[in-house]
This record gives structure tokens, C-alpha cells and sequence, in this order.
């Protein structure tokens, strides 16, 4: 996502995009649910992960909102 551009230069765009990303279903249809989902880039693991990156969970109801309140 380039953030210089809009609309991906909008936090509340970026939270709702993470907010409406069911990781378990893209998993499962994707993979066969033979992975684990990411929470985001840097993911869990490599030596250097920052321990404070926001986990969001998959929840409709706050993605349209941030969307709406986004413009």
C-alpha cells in the first residue's frame, strides 16, 4: 500500500482495510488451511519483530465505520 496516495494515505482507510480482512477465511480457502494467517508486515517470528505492531481483528462492523467516518 503506497501511504503517499489516496486513499491509502488515510489511517482510517488502512484500519478499516485491516479491520475487513478475515485472515482465518483467506487461510482456509486459499491455502487449504494449511497456513497461519499474518497479522501484518512485519510478521510474528523474524528476529527484530516489533512486539507493539497493532493485532486487529476481523470485525465487518468497525471496518464499514472507519470507512464511513474516512469519507
Amino acid at each position: 500500500m503506497n501511504q503517499s496516495k489516496p486513499p491509502m494515505n488515510n489511517l482510517k482507510v488502512r484500519q478499516a482495510i485491516a479491520y475487513g480482512l478475515d485472515r482465518a477465511s483467506v487461510v482456509k480457502a486459499f491455502y487449504a488451511g494449511r497456513g497461519v494467517g499474518r497479522e501484518g508486515v512485519p510478521s510474528r517470528g523474524p528476529l527484530g519483530y516489533p512486539n507493539t505492531v497493532k493485532q486487529y481483528s476481523y470485525n465487518p462492523a468497525k471496518s464499514k465505520a472507519l470507512l464511513k467516518a474516512a469519507g
